[in-house]
């Protein structure tokens, strides 16, 4: 038994990973936007909570530092922003195979022209789809995938950033964090509306 080579079919999986990769992306992009809003969440905590007439007096080093450190923030912020429009709005697309119809008028059209070459052409046909969509799409995802590690450690250098931030934030609060109750956990831990 031969096993031979089977190039279209090799190409057609080669495509179809590509686009599973596709997918993979706007997974990804969902996960770094649920991670962008718990960011911008512990810096909206850090803003409202902080006394900002006194932190922007700058009469200590605290306030230098959160100063300091909320400027480098807002900076790798509009650097995710930037990247995120980057992802999205490139004019990078993927290449397709075409609808149905338009394989069937065209395989139609080819059987009527030259119907002693048919299977060959076909065939030949859907290899050069196969590859040229494949080959395209693979340059899109690598270019997704830079962006991709860009954000990635952009959010990473901003996580950072807000940890770093609460020290700060702590001295200027002198030690006194504001917490909030919520009533309707309370109501389901007392038992009682």
């Amino acid at each position: 038994m031969e096993n031979r080579f089977d190039e279209l079919s090799f190409f057609e999986k080669e495509y179809e990973h590509e686009l599973i990769e596709k997918d993979a992306f706007e997974t990804y992009s969902i996960n770094f936007i649920t991670l962008m809003v718990i960011n911008i969440t512990f810096l909206s905590y850090y803003l409202i909570n902080a006394p900002l007439y006194e932190v922007f007096k700058f009469s200590n080093l605290s306030s230098y530092i959160f100063c300091s450190f909320l400027l480098i923030y807002i900076l790798i912020l509009i650097l995710v922003i930037l990247n995120f429009f980057k992802f999205y709005f490139s004019r990078k697309t993927y290449m397709k195979k075409p609808f149905m119809n338009q394989l069937n008028k065209y395989f139609q059209d080819l059987k009527e022209y030259d119907s002693k070459n048919y299977d060959s052409e076909v065939k030949n046909y859907l290899i050069n789809m196969y590859s040229e969509s494949a080959t395209h799409n693979s340059e899109v995802n690598d270019y997704r995938k830079s962006i991709f590690f860009e954000i990635r450690g952009y959010l990473f250098l901003q996580f950072l950033i807000l940890f770093l931030l609460f020290i700060p934030f702590y001295n200027i609060k002198d030690g006194k964090l504001d917490t909030y109750n919520v009533e309707i956990v309370k109501g389901l831990i007392n038992g009682k509306w």
